[in-house]
């Protein structure tokens, strides 16, 4: 059977109307023929011929639900864990209460895919130092080292450097705790700031790193004058770090 284009329904339909005559007899099988999994609509602006629309098309000219009419889900913005609210708004279901435990520097929601790695040697390879992402202020901080080594042939201490905020420079660069004597062998720990997004002379850090296991220090990290910590550094004493992994964790400061 021949198709009737759509150009010519309208006129037929313009002139049935006109006419006063009906419009309902024209069947499906005598219009034009149209792609699969199509729509009729019209996405182009003013009037004219209807048109083909995609799934997307069709979708974009619909409205999202909201609180008192029907509509569409809005787009979730990532995450698995998520809930659609009925108000429209993508919520996160622990209320945000991830974030007074320790987590990823970069979770922006709990089970996002965050991991918080600032240095992984399978992926950037043998470096110089590993520096931090800035601090935020109203939060608390914690790097985590795993199985670092050095190409030096006496690698020596694995070191720190706090990066000042008004002083836009890195304090003399600190040890984390136990010496690695050889190239072969690696070593693992952890520093955290307890505030270094407060201006004080006094910043206060718990450190140890140790080849197999060293008692937790806890120092005051003296600037002057009182002011912020920004960032922090990581290196060798002696060589460039050829292994592991560093992690940046983050919590909420409750005080």
């Amino acid at each position: 059977m021949k198709r009737i284009p759509m150009t010519m329904v309208d006129g037929l339909t313009s002139t049935l109307a006109g006419m006063g005559g009906a419009v309902s007899d024209i069947a499906n099988d005598s219009l034009a023929d149209m792609p699969t999994a199509r729509l009729k609509g019209r996405v182009t602006a003013g009037d004219g011929s209807p048109e083909d629309l995609t799934a997307a098309q069709a979708t974009g000219i619909l409205n999202t639900f909201t609180t008192g009419a029907k509509g569409l889900a809005p787009a979730s913005g990532g995450g698995v864990v998520n809930y659609l609210r009925a108000d429209g708004a993508w919520s996160d279901p622990s209320g945000g209460a991830f974030k007074y435990a320790w987590h990823p520097y970069d979770m922006a929601a709990a089970g996002d895919g965050a991991t918080g790695i600032i240095y992984n040697y399978s992926v950037n390879g043998t470096v110089a130092s590993v520096i931090t992402p800035d601090f935020v202020d109203g939060w608390q901080y914690m790097a985590l080292i795993e199985g670092v080594s050095s190409t030096g042939a006496t690698p020596g201490e694995f070191m720190v450097g706090n990066y000042l905020e008004t002083s836009a420079s890195y304090l003399t660069d600190d040890d984390l705790g136990d010496n690695i004597a050889t190239a072969s062998q690696i070593g693992s720990g952890m520093i955290e700031w307890i505030w270094p997004r407060r201006v004080t002379a006094n910043h206060i850090v718990r450190r140890s790193f140790a080849r197999t296991g060293d008692t937790v220090g806890i120092d005051a990290v003296t600037v002057s004058p009182a002011q912020k910590i920004l960032r922090a550094r990581f290196r060798w004493e002696s060589g460039n770090i050829d292994a592991g992994t560093i992690t940046l964790l983050r919590r909420a400061a409750l005080f």
